[in-house]
């Protein structure tokens, strides 16, 4: 594409994940060629809104060189993250991943572009990991988060300081 053009066109795509509405849009070249993507997490925290912004930047390096997007939507459809949701329109979002390579797929079905069929097989490895959310209130178990996972990372390392959830792993705080 050489340097980038002031204006390109492009299609935006709203989809609903377990971290909030993600913005998905994909810019094309006059040949109709797709060479940008950005991913954007409404009111999500720093860290989400950092790995969208990433996973953009990343999947817009790939489609400069010439990498097939299909090959890009095989490596991201399917992963799993630690906030899972269902949609209407588009079944099981599993990650942010996920999510990119669902409206990856949507604009390949606006432009034509032919997706395979993709058997759905759910194993022990694959299946949607359970998730519980973190307590706003105090329980007496333990530190009271036996069992209940990280909302950024899937962790389990949950810790309870100064009126706030934390996770030792990630960083992540429900106050923060």
């Amino acid at each position: 594409m050489g340097e980038r053009p002031d204006v390109l066109r492009g299609y935006t795509i709203k989809i609903n994940t377990g971290y909030g509405h993600l913005y998905c849009t994909i810019n094309e070249t006059d040949d109709g060629k797709p060479c940008e993507l950005f991913a954007v997490v409404g009111k999500s925290g720093q860290s989400t809104h950092a790995k969208a912004e990433a996973l953009g930047r990343l999947i817009s390096l790939l489609f400069k060189n010439n990498v097939p997007i299909l090959n890009i939507h095989k490596q991201l459809d399917g992963i799993v993250g630690a906030n899972p949701t269902i949609t209407k329109s588009y079944g099981s979002v599993r990650s942010l991943p996920d999510a990119i390579a669902k409206c990856i797929a949507k604009y390949m079905k606006i432009k034509n572009i032919e997706l395979p069929e993709i058997e759905e097989k759910v194993t022990e490895n694959k299946s949607v990991p359970e998730v519980l959310p973190v307590s706003d209130g105090d329980t007496k178990l333990g530190n009271g988060f036996e069992g209940k996972r990280c909302p950024e990372c899937g962790s389990h390392n949950l810790k309870h300081e100064g009126g706030c959830v934390g996770c030792l792993d990630c960083n992540w705080e429900k106050c923060g």
